[in-house]
């Protein structure tokens, strides 16, 4: 069994879709692919984004062990991104909902209020 250098090894040509380059990887190393802050966001909140944060994050290890450094980073930005709209977007559409709702109580409160119309002693309890 023949014992490859790591050092050797990052020096040798990459071969991605039949043209070879002589990259190495970026001393900062693999980008984190956010697989699993993008599954727990697709069961606990948002499911469209938190797919598309999956597929994003799915691409980030293939990319980079296929020697597309620029490319896991990229895909990994875009997971991260996603990730966190499926996070947050529930809270932002409970919010506008929320406001909503209190605005037209607030609203039908004030038509009551300047419609002149008492309520009568029977309607109370």
């Amino acid at each position: 069994m023949e014992v490859i250098d790591p050092q050797e090894q990052q020096k040798n040509p990459v071969e991605v879709n039949n043209v070879r380059s002589e990259q190495t990887p970026p001393p900062c190393g693999k980008p984190s692919n956010h697989l699993v802050g993008a599954v727990l966001a697709t069961i606990c909140c948002c499911l469209p984004c938190g797919i598309v944060a999956i597929v994003y994050a799915s691409q980030v290890d293939t990319l980079w062990y296929s020697g597309n450094y620029d490319g896991a980073y990229k895909m990994s930005h875009k997971a991260g991104k996603w990730m966190r709209i499926a996070i947050f977007w529930p809270f932002i559409i409970y919010g506008i909902a929320i406001l909503i709702v209190l605005s037209l109580g607030v609203l039908g409160g004030l038509a009551g209020a300047l419609s002149g119309a008492a309520p009568t002693p029977e309607a109370l309890p």
